[in-house]
């Protein structure tokens, strides 16, 4: 990341705040990352101002809140789920070449654990997305924010892991982002 120059470009938000931003043609429509900058791709490009404002917005939502801990934590679930799997994998390859392990008190633990980790990951990422969608919601409005994530969502390929993993689904956070004010 450090080797890689990125274009930089600038957005006015409210008042006299500007935020910079870079392209990045490979990454998602937008995305901060540990050096707490704010990276799109040619996607976010095409968006009418407003809509990239609500983006942009959103992407400050993780840096003013620090959601690193957030991500740090879910992080930590995520390596749990893994190892988990990889556990559960393990212990099935040996139980079918004759190993004789407890198997049915491992199943259930490593059920347990991959489901408790899941769960773990989606609570705290879709927190940190909620949380997000409300800075954009306090700096933009209600029916801009959720036409612009909605649109979004329409564009981009479903992906399972990013649209109900590490995002909450559209419907959930459609219906949270109504309720907040």
């Amino acid at each position: 990341m450090k080797n890689k120059k990125f274009e930089e470009k600038k957005i006015k938000l409210k008042g006299r705040t500007t935020q910079e931003y870079f392209i990045d043609p490979k990454g998602p429509i937008a995305e901060f990352k540990r050096d707490k900058k704010i990276y799109v791709n040619k996607d976010f490009l095409k968006l009418s101002p407003k809509e990239k404002q609500v983006v942009v917005y959103h992407e400050r939502g993780h840096l003013k809140m620090s959601n690193y801990l957030f991500f740090e934590i879910s992080n930590i679930f995520l390596l749990i789920f893994g190892f988990s799997i990889a556990y559960l994998i393990v212990n099935s390859v040996l139980k079918l070449v004759g190993y004789r392990i407890p198997f049915d008190i491992n199943f259930s633990i490593n059920i347990f654990l991959i489901i408790f980790s899941l769960v773990s990951i989606c609570s705290f990422r879709w927190l940190s997305e909620i949380i997000c969608d409300f800075n954009s919601i306090r700096n933009l409005g209600k029916n801009q924010t959720i036409k612009t994530i909605g649109e979004i969502y329409k564009k981009e390929k479903f992906h399972l892991w990013n649209h109900w993993v590490l995002h909450p689904p559209w419907k959930l956070r459609k219906k949270i982002m109504e309720e907040l004010d």
